[in-house]
């Protein structure tokens, strides 16, 4: 059986809720986290008609990015879709932020739906979290173990490095107590072992499978180890990234590939007049990161939602910005997490809702 809550739990381990912005509504909306699932509904907002398609496909969870309660409610009704969740046995679960900037999150997926090389650079950054110094003693004799698996679990890469760690030799020194199993050692005796300290700096990203194959790897039954932050390296998070394009282009050849790459239904753009190598976005409502586009100098900027004191200010810097439309630059999200849902829940359905478009109709 698959729970709310294991589903909830894999969310915030490829999108840490933790990372989604104080203002922001994140985590399970409604329902319970005992809740089965056997069937999944995704889509970018949770609409009156996105929840009537749940219930009529027998869906107990539906997962949107775009929070179902942002606002304070002030009426309860079937009018409102979080209402007739509840009223339904409906859970939802809502990555909104936090999924913007994860790492695979929703900028990254529209980098690649773009084509573009990403330099790792932010617009904006949000928080920089420090690596994690991990420090584990080893009998001698299994020491290579522990080293191989914590580097294969993604620990020691710095950089252009991989393996990184270092090690010395000391003696280690435990009392086997009442019931304890120990690996060397009698119940009762003092022991003595000669040990390798070994550490290494982790990604916090990768920290919680370092430490599972620490502890799945290490033969005693109560590894010692430690964490300790190590702010010599940090894990960006934030808003937007700066790329670049394979080729050069035009302001009006990108705006044509942008809305081939999107299939979106019109590309709203500004034409700064200079050739295009050097891009900044922002998925959904990133107008406001404009001016901090042209402070880095790059030569033109993609965002969902561009407004008119945005357009001009583009217009007087000669800076190419293009509008794709709030619900192109994100709905590309939900393949990607179908498909990690579904590979990590081969027993639960997860569908597109149909219901997912762009509320938006165009002449």
């Amino acid at each position: 059986m698959t729970t709310v809550n294991q589903i909830y739990s894999f969310i915030d381990k490829i999108a840490p809720f933790k990372l989604a912005e104080k203002s922001d509504n994140v985590g399970l909306l409604v329902g319970e986290k005992t809740s089965e699932v056997k069937k999944a509904l995704l889509s970018l907002d949770i609409t009156n008609a996105v929840a009537n398609e749940a219930k009529s496909i027998g869906a107990e969870l539906l997962i949107s990015h775009h929070p179902i309660i942002f606002n304070p409610l002030y009426v309860l009704n079937d009018k409102n879709p979080a209402c007739f969740l509840l009223k339904n046995n409906i859970n939802a679960i809502c990555a909104h932020t936090n999924l913007d900037m994860a790492k695979g999150g929703v900028n990254d997926i529209l980098a690649e739906s773009l084509g573009l090389k990403d330099t790792g650079r932010l617009i904006e950054t949000i928080y920089k979290i420090p690596y994690k110094q991990v420090v584990v003693f080893v009998p001698e004799g299994n020491a290579e173990n522990v080293y191989s698996a914590m580097c294969n679990a993604g620990g020691g890469t710095q950089g252009n490095y991989s393996g990184c760690a270092f090690s010395c030799n000391g003696i280690g020194k435990f009392l086997p107590e009442e019931n304890a199993k120990p690996f060397i050692g009698v119940v009762g005796e003092i022991e003595e072992v000669h040990e390798v300290r070994l550490e290494m700096l982790v990604k916090p990203s990768c920290l919680n499978a370092v430490i599972s194959a620490l502890k799945a790897s290490h033969p005693y039954e109560e590894p010692a180890y430690q964490v300790l932050d190590n702010n010599a390296l940090t894990d960006e998070y934030g808003f937007g990234k700066i790329c670049t394009l394979e080729k050069e282009m035009t302001p009006k050849e990108l705006a044509g590939h942008i809305k081939a790459s999107l299939n979106c239904t019109v590309i709203r753009y500004v034409d700064g007049g200079n050739p295009i190598k050097t891009v900044a976005f922002c998925s959904g409502g990133g107008g406001s990161l404009i001016n901090d586009a042209i402070a880095l100098g790059v030569d033109a900027y993609i965002c969902g939602d561009i407004k008119h004191d945005q357009f001009v200010t583009a217009k007087n810097s000669d800076f190419s910005i293009f509008d794709a439309g709030h619900f192109h630059t994100e709905t590309i999200v939900l393949p990607y997490l179908k498909k990690a849902l579904s590979a990590e829940f081969p027993n639960v359905v997860f569908e597109i809702a149909k219901g997912n478009c762009d509320p938006v109709t165009y002449m």
